[in-house]
């Protein structure tokens, strides 16, 4: 019995000396924070045509970070029914989208694109596409086909066209001497083609950008508004310059579009990618980000946006040029 109270003893001392070393790794964390990462889930990847699809976007963030989330989702050839955002966890927040397609086929949801805000830093996320398959809706089971009737005769009078025929032609034979009229018109007056504008893109950006160096925005501290602006202006000579419709895209998508895009126009522009890139992010952290610098960076973005414009401006026309279209006009 001695021997047995030893025993017990000794293996009581043992459990106490291991028990500090157990708790000390219970007590430490399990694992680092996961890097910012957005998953997203459909409900379905098939459904009929006209019915609802709900897909959920995940983002996975450091606890307190902010989300943002685009203003408009572009997520065409789909059309969005409603759109709600929740806070799942600390470190993960959820955006619903119900949508629902009016055409058949293999559908793509595109990406969704979100900025983290962990400050100091913004991390940007891209989704990736879903594919979606639209079916027509079937017919029921009792349901029949009907025989295809034949088509129904029309009486015609052929007399009663040809007041219409003529009206036609007279219409059609206006148009044409109205443009030729207006060709030669343009050309005698010196100008570049039928369709050359009244003022080019370039500078018509160039005046929106001292019009919005003399406005006060700055000065009252409206300082998103501003960069919401200068963004603007530039944006707009892509698309009237350029035949870029980067007004109702994200920088990402701009960017995706000037690597895809060719013609000698365009070419000035993808000579200037990486100083777009940075001017329109730049932009866009004010937008979206809530940054706020100070008057000296809004000057600096003034002067970015201009020297953007003068690199991807049309070389002035010569002489030479000036001639060769003014004979293509009087040749049409």
């Amino acid at each position: 019995m001695p021997a047995g109270g030893d025993a017990l003893a000794a293996l009581t001392a043992l459990a106490g000396a291991l028990a500090p070393g157990v708790a000390g790794q219970a007590a430490e964390p399990s694992s680092q924070a996961a890097e910012p990462a957005i998953t997203v889930r459909a409900d379905t990847t098939a459904m009929h045509l006209g019915d609802q699809l709900i897909l959920s976007f995940l983002v996975d963030h450091p606890p307190g970070a902010e989300v943002l989330w685009p203003d408009t989702f572009g997520v065409a050839p789909f059309e969005v029914a409603h759109v709600a955002f929740r806070p799942v966890a600390p470190d993960r927040t959820e955006a619903r989208i119900t949508v629902t397609a009016f055409e058949l086929g293999e559908l793509e949801f595109p990406p969704v694109e979100v900025l983290v805000v962990d400050s100091p830093d913004t991390i940007r996320l891209v989704s990736g596409a879903v594919g979606i398959g639209v079916m027509s809706v079937g017919l029921d089971a009792g349901d029949t086909l009907r025989d295809v009737r034949g088509p129904r005769s029309i009486a015609r009078n052929w007399l009663l066209a040809w007041p219409w025929a003529l009206l036609l032609l007279a219409v059609v034979g206006g148009g044409l001497f109205l443009r030729r009229w207006l060709l030669r018109h343009r050309s005698a007056n010196g100008a570049r083609g039928p369709f050359a504008p009244a003022v080019p893109a370039h500078e018509a950006a160039l005046s929106a950008l001292d019009r919005l160096e003399q406005s006060p925005l700055v000065q009252r501290g409206r300082i998103k508004e501003f960069h919401i602006e200068v963004s603007q202006i530039f944006r707009q000579y892509m698309e009237d310059g350029f035949d870029v419709g980067a007004l109702e895209m994200t920088t990402g998508e701009v960017m995706d579009r000037l690597r895809r895009a060719g013609g000698r126009r365009v070419n000035r522009l993808q000579d200037e990618h990486h100083r777009i890139r940075s001017f329109l992010q730049s932009c866009d952290l004010v937008k979206f980000a809530r940054h706020r610098p100070g008057a000296a960076a809004c000057g600096e973005r003034l002067v970015q946006a201009r020297q953007l414009v003068l690199a991807t401006a049309p070389p002035p026309p010569t002489e030479e040029t000036a001639d060769e279209v003014a004979g293509e006009a009087a040749a049409a």
